[in-house]
């Protein structure tokens, strides 16, 4: 696309990208959705507006699969190691 995508259209493009590229045996990344925006929407976002808009997606009720790995990470007041999540491989089932 030749024009810039306004950023409204953030959302419906990454449902567009799930819907064209990803199966159950296809999964994304969030880097990897970022790519797809960038090269054939012409649009940039970052991992948190991606991850964002993913989980308003599922919350309005499409079937968007992932998964969802534990890592530590150290608190950044005491230092000590607590639980993040990271969510990966994303799909429309």
């Amino acid at each position: 696309m030749s024009a810039k995508q306004p950023k409204r259209l953030l959302i419906m493009n990454i449902l567009d990208i799930l819907k064209r590229y990803t199966d159950a045996d296809h999964r994304l990344s969030q880097k990897e959705i970022a790519e797809i925006l960038r090269k054939e929407y012409d649009m940039t976002a970052d991992r948190k507006s991606i991850r964002r808009n993913l989980m308003n997606l599922m919350d309005c009720g499409y079937p968007i699969e992932y998964s969802e790995t534990i890592r530590m990470t150290p608190d950044s007041a005491t230092g000590e190691p607590e639980e993040s999540y990271v969510w990966s491989d994303f799909y429309l089932d």
